[in-house]
Parts: C-alpha cells; sequence; structure tokens
C-alpha cells in the first residue's frame, strides 16, 4: 500500500496517546474529549480514504489487521472511508470516457455547462446517450458537477483552487481538470450572481 508507513505512523500514535482509542471509533455512546485522538482518527480516515480509491478494500482490511485492530475497528474505519468515497465514485463514468474518448468527455462537460448550468434548455441533457450511459444516469452525474460548481463559486475558489480539489474528488487528469475549472471561470460573474440571487430568495422566505 502506498500509504501504509503513514498509517502506521497514526496508528502508533493513537495507542502512544490511549491504548483504548479504539473504544472512541467503536462506541458512538463514548465521549472523546482528546482532540488530538480526534485528529488523528480524522486524518487516519482520510488517507484510507485514498487507499480505497485504487478499489482493493480487502487489502486496506489486512494491513489494519495486521496493526492489530479489532475486527469491528477495522469495519468501522473502512466504512466510514467508503462513505467519504461515494462522492467520488460517482464520477466512475466520467473517468472511464476520460480514458476512452477524450474529446467526447471535454464535449459533454462543455454541453452540461452551456445547455444546463449556466444557461438551461429543457430536456436536453437527458435526451443525450454515451455508451451504456442514459439520461437518468447522465442526470445524476449532472447533479454532482453542479454541486461542486455551486461549492466552488460559494467560496470563490480560485482556479488552482478547484483544479486540486476536482483532482481529488473525481480522479480525472489535471489537465481535464483545468478544462473544468476554465469553463467556471469563463461564467464564473453569471454563476456568481445566480448564486447571490438564489441566496437572496432564500433569506426571503
Amino acid at each position: 500500500m502506498q500509504s501504509g508507513s503513514r498509517i502506521s505512523d497514526l496508528i502508533q500514535k493513537l495507542w502512544s496517546i490511549d491504548k483504548k482509542w479504539e473504544l472512541f471509533v467503536t462506541n458512538e455512546e463514548q465521549e472523546n474529549s482528546n482532540e488530538e485522538i480526534n485528529k488523528l482518527i480524522y486524518h487516519l480516515v482520510r488517507i484510507l480514504r485514498q487507499e480505497l480509491k485504487a478499489g482493493d478494500r480487502e487489502e486496506v482490511q489486512k494491513y489494519l489487521q495486521r496493526e492489530k485492530l479489532k475486527k469491528e475497528t477495522v469495519e468501522i474505519l473502512v466504512n466510514e472511508a467508503l462513505e467519504l468515497l461515494r462522492f467520488y465514485m460517482g464520477f466512475s463514468f466520467l473517468r472511464e470516457l476520460e480514458a476512452k474518448d477524450e474529446m467526447t468527455f471535454k464535449g459533454l462537460l462543455a454541453v452540461i455547462y452551456e445547455k444546463y448550468i449556466v444557461r438551461y434548455e429543457p430536456g436536453y441533457v437527458q435526451s443525450i446517450e454515451i455508451g451504456k450511459c442514459n439520461g437518468e444516469e447522465l442526470m445524476d452525474i449532472v447533479s454532482r458537477i453542479t454541486y461542486l460548481t455551486d461549492y466552488y463559486i460559494a467560496r470563490s475558489y480560485t482556479a488552482k483552487g478547484i483544479i486540486e480539489d476536482l483532482q481529488d474528488e473525481t480522479g480525472l487528469s489535471e489537465d481535464n481538470c483545468a478544462y473544468w475549472a476554465d469553463l467556471i471561470d469563463q461564467n464564473y460573474q453569471l454563476l456568481k450572481m445566480d448564486y447571490i440571487l438564489e441566496q437572496l430568495k432564500r433569506i426571503e422566505n
């Protein structure tokens, strides 16, 4: 495992702080006021998330078991890491499309912004069929793209910040994340205005 040594170091630090640290993972009623333990567990789950992107859950579980963790602890940590990967897994179609046909990938992304996010043409996206991905499945991807776009606009992300986060959240190449970031940047003022108007509507309601 690429991050094996980092995982081992974090676990050893947890053991050194509290020999019963696993209780904070396995027992929801066990209150943990130790901020350092909370941070270490958080970082451990984030690293496990990165390892699980490769999809080898069994290897990760075996590694944690070799670190003398209880079976229940292993299951909870791995499941928490997998939960953090749900968004990433939702972009599997885009990763496959990128690998097979980069031009189609870029064209699809541009159309999603042109016909759904920046401007809206009813029914257009639902009518698109690419490979085994039908309109309904594509709309799920579109909703994820819309969510990320709103997230970046709301927080005024820079292009560099968008690219780095997209690589982590989607697993796409740096070049294609830069292309995606450019689509957002080209329409930044309009997207920002739409976001502000939506926030004002919520306040009024």
